[in-house]
């Protein structure tokens, strides 16, 4: 396995005082040389045993086997969510969580940075509202290993399966929809979030030997991309 990409301490902050902070569609990903990483994950696919899974003897795709493995990239978001949910400190409440972005929206910036070296999900409490007009801003900041399991998806993980939905519109001709900027969404609505019931189906089918099952998802999304500096 190629060494990963560790989250270096020289970032010192987030927002809109970083050149490109807030241009639509983009993510500290595109601020420190990481786009365009996913190429990597089909290469190593189709060295692994699953080759023969997902490409037919032309090379193109097989789609049955690609559906196959995006339920296994599902799973592992559901994994993401509660471990998001339970390591970033209290708990949020589920609207919270499933609304966070990966990239920055038109109206709206992301909710995915790194501060100091740690990856940071930043979660607005609405009920404040009422009182401050305004919503109040809560960091919360993920255990290493976590934070790195998010790094991963969204180098790898992310680009390579939007990439691949877009090619499945493309093929059966049908209306599409562009990648959404939420980090669990619903693709065939659109893009728009999970509704916060999921995450109780979630914790109520979770086995802790599951997890372990997703390791080489991981593992196969690692990179080339030795020790650097990551900032916001």
């Amino acid at each position: 396995m190629k060494q990963h990409a560790w989250l270096s301490s020289t970032a010192r902050g987030v927002g809109h005082t970083y050149p490109g902070a807030g241009r639509h569609g983009q993510s500290f990903i595109h601020r420190n040389g990481l786009a365009g990483k996913e190429v990597e994950m089909p290469e190593d696919l189709i060295a692994s045993s699953r080759k023969t899974d997902l490409l037919d003897q032309t090379g193109e795709w097989k789609w049955a086997g690609i559906r196959k493995y995006l339920k296994l990239v599902k799973r592992f978001e559901e994994f993401l969510l509660l471990l998001a949910h339970i390591t970033g400190g209290q708990p949020s409440r589920g609207e919270e969580i499933t609304g966070l972005r990966l990239i920055n929206g038109i109206n709206r910036d992301r909710n995915i940075f790194i501060i100091d070296g740690k990856v940071v999900l930043v979660t607005q409490y609405h009920k404040s509202l009422a009182h401050f007009d305004s919503p109040k801003v809560i960091p919360r900041f993920l255990p290493g290993r976590i934070g790195q399991l998010f790094v991963m998806y969204m180098i790898y993980i992310r680009p390579l399966t939007d990439r691949w939905e877009v090619d499945k519109w493309e093929l059966y001709g049908g209306k599409m929809a562009p990648p959404s900027d939420f980090i669990w969404h619903n693709e065939a609505a659109g893009g728009v979030p999970w509704e916060s019931w999921i995450r109780s189906g979630i914790t109520a089918g979770l086995q802790v030997d599951e997890v372990r099952q997703y390791e080489y998802m991981v593992e196969e999304g690692s990179t080339s991309v030795l020790e650097e500096d990551v900032g916001p």
